[in-house]
């Protein structure tokens, strides 16, 4: 009996000594372009740890290898990153996030039922504001002989504008997604009906939004593909926070 104790306890022993020694403190590195990077937070979503970042976008966060952290700011793009085996042996990483888009105020143009002509209102449809800058530079401009050339065409492909403009409108799509997914499921439905617990409901909500499969349900807002894939996402995901535990 005593020798089965020993056993146990050295295996106990081993066991806490390999926890300890696989979690170390890394040192983090915001990229970003025009915002300074000062005051992003970062939480390791497995220790529920807590970080900012600096004026220079620098910070340190203990975490090991797999561990999925959430980054959040007012002025950026919310996102997750998740440490590979590479960065945490370097014990170093980086994160580039993106800033928000900026809703400016428009001047509202009201419409004469009697003037409503091609010509005038030709863009029936209701654009966004990364949509509608994205547009904006694709318009051609006519020249004497007929032809035709965008206006910030040759800008654009210079300096790189028209890559931003499609990265600002995949964010905004992005961000309207999250909205609809929190229209859609209250967050009692993650905790009562997925088994999430309450401190990675957040974190879910991320991991469902780069789904491919369920985005194209939420599209076509096809209830039951949406419930059905939600539910196999929140068995991955669990499966993922056990497998980092």
């Amino acid at each position: 009996m005593m020798k089965n104790n020993l056993l146990l306890l050295l295996l106990f022993i081993s066991q806490f000594a390999f926890s300890q020694v696989k979690e170390k403190l890394l040192t983090g590195k915001i990229n970003t372009v025009q915002l300074a990077p000062e005051g992003v937070e970062v939480v390791n979503m497995r220790t529920q740890k807590v970080v900012k970042s600096n004026a220079l976008g620098q910070f340190t966060i203990y975490a090991s290898s797999r561990d999925v952290l959430v980054y959040s700011s007012p002025n950026f793009e919310d996102g997750k990153k998740t440490i590979t085996s590479e960065e945490f042996s370097a014990g170093k990483f980086a994160i580039s996030i993106i800033p928000k888009v900026t809703q400016l105020e428009e001047v509202e143009v009201k419409k004469n039922e009697k003037l409503v002509h091609s010509e005038l209102f030709d863009d029936a449809k209701e654009y966004t504001v990364a949509e509608r800058r994205l547009r904006a530079g694709a318009k051609p401009t006519r020249l004497n002989q007929g032809l035709e050339i965008s206006n910030d065409a040759i800008i654009n492909a210079i300096s790189g504008k028209s890559k931003r403009l499609r990265k600002e409108l995949a964010v905004e799509k992005k961000q309207s997604y999250m909205e609809q997914i929190e229209d859609a499921y209250p967050d009692e439905y993650y905790t009562e009906n997925l088994g999430i617990e309450k401190d990675y409901v957040s974190g879910f909500k991320f991991f469902i939004v780069e789904d491919a499969a369920f985005i194209k349900s939420l599209d076509k807002r096809n209830k039951l593909s949406m419930d059905a894939t939600i539910l196999e996402l929140a068995q991955e995901y669990k499966q993922l926070l056990a497998d980092e535990k």
